[in-house]
């Protein structure tokens, strides 16, 4: 996202079986790695990351995490987030370096493929929304699956769904 203030790049956590603190931390920490790695790489002197914003209340030792993200962290945002120089998207970073970018452009489109919700965490928002009334019928009518590809795709997971009458 771009404002005023900069660049900011925000982590959504999508589905209903939201990542714990430790998870995110790891994903945030790599990503801000990724992001330095990067900057070096393309000869950029100053460090990309100005600041990390994490969406839960400070911590007991809020140092250990400015100290994991090497940058200063806002605690209770409304999104975990990585505050980016604006400078950054300004000055072309590897003029002329194709394979990189192909790298880069298939990173993000991993990373994007990895990121969609599993047929677990769909399963999972479906019962949460009406527990009374879940129906494995409907969640494969809704979702366009077969209902025979679906069990199979949530057993290969190491799960199933049973819905029991009263």
């Amino acid at each position: 996202m771009r404002d005023e203030e900069g660049v900011e790049l925000r982590l959504l956590d999508c589905g209903s079986l939201k990542a714990g603190a430790p998870t995110t931390d790891y994903l945030l920490v790599s990503l801000c790695s990724m992001l330095r790695r990067k900057s070096l790489a393309s000869g950029l002197e100053r460090d990309p990351v100005l600041g990390v914003g994490l969406a839960w209340a400070k911590t007991a030792n809020p140092q250990a995490q400015e100290q994991a993200f090497r940058a200063s962290v806002q605690w209770a945002q409304a999104h975990h987030s990585i505050r980016l120089d604006p400078q950054l998207f300004v000055t072309a970073l590897t003029p002329g370096n194709h394979e990189l970018e192909q790298t880069l452009v298939d990173l993000l489109e991993q990373t994007r493929r990895n990121s969609e919700q599993t047929i677990l965490e769909q399963v999972s928002d479906h019962l949460i929304a009406d527990l009374a009334s879940a129906n494995w019928q409907r969640f494969c009518a809704e979702h366009r699956l077969l209902e025979r590809a679906a069990a199979r795709r949530l057993k290969a997971l190491g799960w199933s769904f049973f819905a029991t009458a009263r």
